[in-house]
C-alpha cells in the first residue's frame, strides 16, 4: 500500500542569473482553495502571472486538487518562473502543507551508531519534524568479532504528550525466542498517512510486520559478511 504523490517542478526564467529548481511531494493538506482555470498537469508557463502572489496561490490550488481527486502519480512543470519568488512561493507551500519532506515513519539502522546515538537521532525527527513523523524505528545491530555472532534489538520511538521522546514499544530480534514466538512491529493508517488516511478506511487500522521476515533477511546478510545469529 503506498500514499498518493505529485510532483510540481519549478524552473527558473531564462533571464535569472542562474537556473533554480524545486520539487514539491506533499503528503497531506487542509487547505481550501478555489480552482483556477489553468489546466491541473503538464507544463505551462509562469508568465501568466503578474504577480508572485497569483502563482503561489495556482500552485497551492493545484496540490488541493491533485490531493482531492487524484489517486496516481501526477507531475506539474512550471517554466519560466523569476528566480526570486522561488523563496516566498515554497514558504507558502511548507505553511499551507506543513511540508518538510519528513517521512511519516521513518528507520534509523545503527551498526557502528551506539544505543545512545540512535536515540538521539530518534528525537531529532521527532522533534525536527513539527509532528510529520509519528513515529521512529530503531534497529541496533551488535557484533561480537571473537564469535562472529550478531545481537539485534527493535525500539518503537514516539512524542509523548508533553513532547518528550519515549519507547512505546521494545523486541529482541537476535537472539531469538525459543520455541519461536509469533512477533510484530505494529501502527496504524494514522501513522503513515496522518491526515490523509484513503477514504473508506480508519486511522486507527493497525498494519503489521512480521519480524520473523526481518531475522530472516538479517540472517541472510550476515552470513554474506560470516556472521551468524547470535
Amino acid at each position: 500500500m503506498s500514499p498518493q504523490h505529485s510532483q510540481i517542478s519549478v524552473s527558473s526564467s531564462s533571464d535569472s542569473a542562474h537556473d533554480s529548481s524545486s520539487l514539491f511531494s506533499p503528503r497531506a493538506s487542509t487547505a481550501s482553495v478555489s480552482s483556477p482555470d489553468s489546466c491541473l498537469e503538464g507544463s505551462f508557463s509562469a508568465r501568466q502571472f503578474d504577480h508572485q502572489s497569483g502563482f503561489t496561490e495556482s500552485v497551492l490550488t493545484l496540490l488541493e486538487q491533485w490531493h482531492q481527486s487524484t489517486s496516481s502519480d501526477t507531475e506539474y512543470t512550471f517554466t519560466e518562473v523569476p528566480l526570486h519568488w522561488g523563496g516566498a512561493v515554497y514558504d507558502a507551500v511548507d505553511e499551507k502543507w506543513r511540508l518538510r519532506l519528513y517521512p511519516s515513519i521513518a528507520f534509523e539502522v545503527g551498526w557502528s551508531e551506539s544505543e545512545e546515538e540512535l536515540a538521539a537521532d530518534a528525537e531529532l525527527l521527532l522533534r525536527g519534524s513539527g509532528g510529520l513523523t509519528h513515529m521512529v524505528v530503531t534497529v541496533k545491530w551488535t557484533a561480537s568479532l571473537d564469535t562472529r555472532t550478531v545481537t539485534g534489538t527493535l525500539q518503537v520511538w514516539r512524542l509523548s504528550q508533553r513532547e518528550q521522546p519515549f519507547i512505546s514499544h521494545s523486541q529482541t530480534i537476535f537472539p531469538a525466542s525459543s520455541p519461536p514466538q509469533p512477533q510484530y512491529l505494529e501502527f496504524t493508517l494514522a501513522d503513515v498517512f496522518l491526515s490523509a488516511v484513503p477514504q473508506g478506511r480508519s486511522p486507527t487500522d493497525v498494519l503489521r510486520c512480521d519480524i520473523n521476515l526481518l531475522r530472516r533477511y538479517a540472517t541472510e546478510a550476515f552470513q554474506k559478511m560470516n556472521f551468524r545469529p547470535a
